[in-house]
């Protein structure tokens, strides 16, 4: 067997809902748990990898239907997106991108209630909060990489050198929530797989507080000539993103 899809990223920008209404598409076989963690696993011999941990996380004996897993570091960690290529090189790979500012914010607030983080949002995204990142082995953190992994462009970069563009799709949590019927259509033509998603009805993340206004204004000069890039792809919802004015969707994942 081989898995046959991956949802690689980004991390905050909906995977767990987007992967919840896929376990109920008939024609999809979903991994047992969301996020496997195969492909971002330091600790394998990756000379000779074991797939059967990979496999195990499948229903044993399953007959039919696509399977796909969703791990969304994969698109950040160096090498995972390569190792995919060596297991599958027809595997298809799908990046759900939520705006880069409100996705770094969500990406703290989920640290801090998981008591990973003790730094204020302004301080984690300031120079000095982002040289834990700069100065980890390799320039990557699993934790700390708020500002990091919204550079998206050099992700798609990185996806494109490794996989055919037929075998790429990019969407936006924008029209996931504003559009789920379109994604769905966009879904089916990707997977050749009758695709409708049931999402749930959303809602902000309970006690969350708003973003502080400068450290906004800060990732907004940050991600500027990245909010550009992103642009010219033509994603959708993304033409607004460059906007101070632009506000995320209420939704959050």
């Amino acid at each position: 067997m081989l898995v046959d899809f991956f949802i690689v990223g980004a991390q905050k920008s909906g995977t767990t809902a987007l992967y919840r209404a896929m376990t109920n598409v008939h024609g999809l076989n979903m991994s047992a748990i969301k996020e496997p963690h195969f492909f971002d696993n330091e600790g394998l011999d990756w000379n000779s990898p074991n797939y059967a941990e990979l496999h195990r996380h499948f229903v044993p004996g399953s007959v039919g239907g696509l399977r796909g897993e969703a791990t969304p570091i994969y698109a950040y960690w160096p090498n995972s997106i390569e190792r995919i290529r060596a297991y599958n090189p027809c595997a298809r790979i799908i990046l759900l991108l939520k705006h880069p500012v409100y996705r770094a914010f969500s990406h703290w607030h989920h640290e801090v209630r998981r008591q990973a983080e003790e730094l204020e949002f302004d301080v984690a995204v300031s120079l000095e909060g982002r040289r834990r990142v700069s100065e980890s082995p390799g320039g990557v953190h699993r934790i700390h990489s708020y500002v990091e992994r919204g550079f998206y462009s050099r992700q798609i970069h990185r996806i494109h050198s490794h996989f055919a563009e037929s075998q790429v799709l990019l969407l936006t949590t924008d029209e996931l929530w504003s559009s789920p019927n379109e994604v769905g259509r966009k879904l089916s033509d990707f997977l050749k797989v009758d695709v409708t998603l049931d999402l749930p009805s959303g809602q902000s993340v309970p006690g969350r507080p708003p973003m502080d206004e400068s450290a906004r204004r800060l990732l907004f000069d940050v991600f500027d000539e990245e909010l550009a890039a992103l642009d010219v792809l033509g994603l959708t919802g993304s033409e607004q993103w460059s906007s101070l004015n632009y506000r995320e969707p209420f939704r959050d994942a």
